[in-house]
């Protein structure tokens, strides 16, 4: 099944990794995430911290210390480091591009209609003359871009510098000019909210985006602070309009179902002999510990179908059948009630809000008249051309038509009976004078005989 209908990636500061631990581990079960980090404050020695907290995800990680590396008993607080992370589900869609550095980095993500150079970038501070790494930095993500020009590009981080015409920084005007030589559209909700609060309650900022080239990619929130998050920012989120492609998707043949598995009928020696035959078929010296972990998952998934019974608790039916326009309509509706959902289901006069009821309406819309147009062309095919076939569509529409099974009406003795409790009675007694023996005086015997 297809578990990546809606992909969405999301770009945090996240100021320390290790001390930020608990509000990163609560995002990543979210299996349609691509999440960008910036600030991770990992030193290349230490980078094998995303392989052991994160196992079932594929880690792109760069550190301050690549170029120069340090021992790890020279070792201050981590600084800088950027790293995007990503389901290990999604490997045959996503590829690492080797430009950047531990400021920027990049990755390839395949879509159905599209294909995503994903940019990661954590831009210099403000501080003396720093102008002058910040354009270095912008200058690599013009590189990159001119490099991969066959591509629909998404710039995200923290840019430390603001497009908001309020604030003039050296930084953010900078920015501002890259932006427009660049075309990058800033697309989304809530465009004023601040994305970066500093500790001491008295200043705000909007420093974090997600930027795009294509007007139709993307749409985008900024997230409301959380409990969790020790960070000074919050995360930014967007939706990507283009699904992953479906066509490279190798559906399960248990699609729709769900099952539940019988422990208390395991045969524990089937399942451990399985296991060990498995394992062993399946080991290899030179793999890292998240490719050791995944081919565990395996062997043990193997195993379990083996030696462990399982039983169906839910079968979906068959989907519902609609022109390729309304799928488009269905689509972009699911897309804003995700919106909608991560902004926190706002009500009233909310945008997110408003574009869902929009969207909602124009594909109930669509589909209403799809199910008039095929009606009329039903009955027009049974006037004109019937035959057995649509005469028995037919009766199994009118049956279906019934949205209940209780019987509104009985005649019994002259008499319509409609009180549920009397239609029982009279069932009952019409049921239990069936199944009693008794002679019937106008009863054939003769007819009988000669059958």
């Amino acid at each position: 099944m297809d578990r990546h209908p809606g992909l969405r990636i999301m770009t945090l500061n996240i100021e320390g990794i290790k001390s930020n631990f608990n509000y990163l581990q609560d995002i990543a079960k979210d299996h349609n995430l691509i999440i960008c980090l910036q600030e991770h404050w990992l030193w290349g020695y230490e980078t094998n911290f995303f392989e052991k907290h994160f196992p079932l995800h594929t880690i792109f990680s760069r550190s301050h210390d690549d170029n120069d590396p340090i021992p790890n008993f020279k070792a201050r607080r981590g600084q800088a480091g950027t790293a995007i992370m990503w389901p290990s589900s999604l490997n045959k869609f996503i590829h690492k591009l080797p430009d950047g550095n531990s400021r920027v980095i990049a990755i390839k993500i395949e879509l159905e209609n599209h294909t995503v150079c994903l940019i990661n970038a954590y831009m210099p501070t403000l501080a003396q003359n720093s102008q002058i790494g910040y354009r270095e930095h912008l200058d690599i993500v013009s590189h990159i871009t001119e490099k991969y020009s066959d591509l629909t590009h998404i710039l995200c981080g923290d840019l430390n510098g603001t497009l908001k015409t309020s604030r003039k920084t050296p930084h953010d005007k900078l920015l501002r000019a890259f932006k427009t030589q660049g075309k990058w559209i800033n697309k989304g909700n809530h465009l004023d909210n601040d994305t970066f609060f500093h500790h001491n309650g008295l200043s705000s900022s909007q420093i974090d985006y997600i930027l795009t080239q294509d007007l139709d990619i993307v749409d985008k929130i900024i997230e409301n602070t959380c409990g969790n998050n020790l960070s000074t920012h919050v995360p930014v989120f967007c939706v990507l309009a283009a699904k992953i492609q479906s066509n490279n998707i190798k559906k399960s043949s248990n699609s729709g179902k769900k099952f539940k598995i019988e422990w208390d009928r395991a045969d524990l020696n089937k399942y451990q002999g399985k296991l060990k035959e498995t394992l062993q078929e399946n080991q290899s010296p030179n793999l890292t510990s998240t490719e050791l972990v995944g081919n565990l998952i395996y062997c043990l998934k193997k195993a379990e179908k083996f030696a462990i019974p399982s039983r169906i608790i839910k079968l979906n039916g068959p989907k519902l059948k609609v022109s390729a326009e309304t799928k488009i309509l269905l689509n972009i509706s699911k897309q804003k009630h995700r919106i909608w959902d991560i902004g926190g289901r706002k009500r009233g006069l909310d945008d997110s809000f408003k574009q869902l009821k929009e969207a909602k309406y124009n594909a109930r819309k669509m589909i209403r008249k799809e199910r008039a147009m095929e009606r009329e062309n039903f009955f027009s095919q049974l006037e004109q051309k019937p035959s057995s076939k649509t005469f028995f569509q037919l009766i199994k529409r009118n049956l279906g038509n019934n949205k209940t099974s209780v019987t509104q009406v009985i005649r019994h003795e002259e008499k319509d009976i409609t009180c549920p409790d009397e239609q029982r009675e009279v069932l009952a007694k019409y049921y239990k004078n069936l199944a009693t023996p008794k002679d019937d005086t106008n009863f054939n015997e003769e007819y009988l005989r000669m059958c």
